[in-house]
């Protein structure tokens, strides 16, 4: 372990604001053989920004990126720090590589990195802010989201549950459902399930009916900030119930107790997007930062798109 790491994983215990994706006990539960690394700018002994990635190998190429089921990873600021030359330094101490991508948290979007040699794709998410105010809250749910919750309510019962193989199950029913394929595994899911309950830093919520019936699960994590909608799945013969929405608004209250933000991570599925803004939350956008360094996976990439494109 480098001299950076180590650093970096004993400053982390003195800063309550670094996010939870790039907790080092995050980082150990999403990347496999401890292939993650940080860059950091030390000003009176403490650390006053930061850089963490995850390093990626394939044959003689080096990329550098993030895990799967991570929203954010990069950049982290202290206070009082001029973010874009912090930004710039951090950036000429990354290590040589052939691919870059990382996708911001949008607090450091359009701000400290905007940097014109990367490509640059603009996403967003959605933010429900206020959430200990629960009478606030659910009165700016939109009638469609409060006349399901409704209709869940007395025929649906929500449950704290360690049943990770019955929410990836739900989860490869949603993906189904929309036809798209599954990008993550249930032995990633089962890390994190695992990291958080550890570090008190989420549940896994089941809605379920009196015939034992699962309709539908999420996986939840927070952090000092915010807490995240970071996985959710449902069966979609049983979507009618209204189940989905009970769920959410039983794991928003469950995030009061420890934030007052709620990140739904927020899909660019049409239907998806449409759904989740039903809560009424405030949309945030981030981006997708990449760049590629090397000619010879540059060619790979195009060649890939152009068969894409075909078939």
């Amino acid at each position: 372990m480098n001299s950076m790491k180590e650093k970096y994983i004993s400053l982390t215990t003195t800063h309550e604001d670094i996010p939870i994706f790039m907790q080092p006990w995050w980082l150990d539960a999403v990347v496999e053989n401890d292939a993650w690394d940080v860059i950091l700018i030390e000003e009176a002994r403490t650390m006053s920004a930061c850089f963490v990635y995850m390093v990626k190998r394939k044959g003689p190429f080096k990329a550098v990126g993030m895990p799967g089921l991570t929203p954010f990873l990069g950049f982290w600021f202290g206070q009082a720090v001029d973010q874009s030359n912090a930004a710039t330094q951090l950036m000429s101490m990354l290590p040589k590589n052939d691919k870059f991508y990382m996708q911001m948290n949008y607090e450091v979007f359009g701000t400290a990195f905007d940097e014109p040699v990367f490509k640059k794709e603009v996403l967003h998410t959605y933010v429900l802010s206020g959430i200990k105010d629960h009478d606030g809250t659910y009165a700016n749910f939109k009638q469609r989201i409060k006349g399901e919750i409704k209709k869940a309510q007395g025929q649906i019962q929500i449950t704290e549950s360690s049943d990770v193989d019955g929410l990836y199950a739900l989860c490869q029913m949603s993906y189904e459902r929309q036809a798209r394929k599954m990008d993550f595994s249930l032995e990633l899911v089962r890390s994190i399930y695992h990291a958080v309950i550890e570090n008190n830093s989420g549940v896994l919520l089941t809605a379920q009916d009196s015939e034992g019936n699962l309709h539908a699960g999420t996986l939840i994590v927070w952090d000092h900030d915010r807490a995240y909608y970071l996985l959710n799945g449902g069966n979609p013969t049983l979507r009618s119930s209204g189940a989905n929405s009970l769920l959410i608004w039983e794991a928003i209250k469950q995030a009061s107790k420890f934030t007052d933000k709620f990140d739904f991570e927020g899909s660019m599925i049409p239907g998806v997007e449409k759904y989740i803004q039903g809560y009424n939350p405030e949309k945030k956008q981030y981006a997708l930062y990449t760049r590629t360094n090397s000619m010879l996976v540059g060619a790979a990439e195009n060649i890939k798109g152009a068969l894409k494109r075909k078939s």
